[in-house]
């Protein structure tokens, strides 16, 4: 679920921030247009704009690997805060999927040394 709600709003993370960056009426124009089509690279672009970390946090999110993928989205924030802004309840959602994951491995531990503590008496 939190793979397909990023790449939902992937697009819009990209769009937020080109509008957020246009200096001129002609960049501003485009930006606008960006947020009714968006069309954005799927496999990175500048090295550190928002682009590129939201193509590598898909990439990361492709390949199971939740935590990675949420340093890499707080990372926009010092990019864009309007794409910042965006991409906070999926990354509330996130921070509280890790949490429920961690917890579960506290318990599943201690589940096991129980039985074991149970076996032996």
């Amino acid at each position: 679920i939190l793979r397909r709600e990023l790449k939902n709003i992937a697009g819009t993370m990209v769009a937020e921030s080109r509008e957020e960056s246009a200096k001129n009426w002609y960049s501003k124009l485009v930006a606008k247009l960006g947020m009714v089509v968006t069309i954005r690279r799927t496999n990175g672009g500048e090295i550190g704009s928002v682009e590129e970390l939201v193509a590598s946090a898909e990439s990361e999110m492709d390949a199971r690997k939740l935590g990675k993928a949420i340093n890499l989205v707080k990372s926009i924030g010092a990019v864009s805060n309007r794409a910042r802004s965006v991409a906070a309840i999926w990354l509330d959602r996130a921070s509280s999927r890790i949490a429920v994951d961690n917890a579960l491995v506290i318990l599943n531990s201690h589940a096991v040394s129980l039985f074991g503590r149970s076996i032996r008496e």
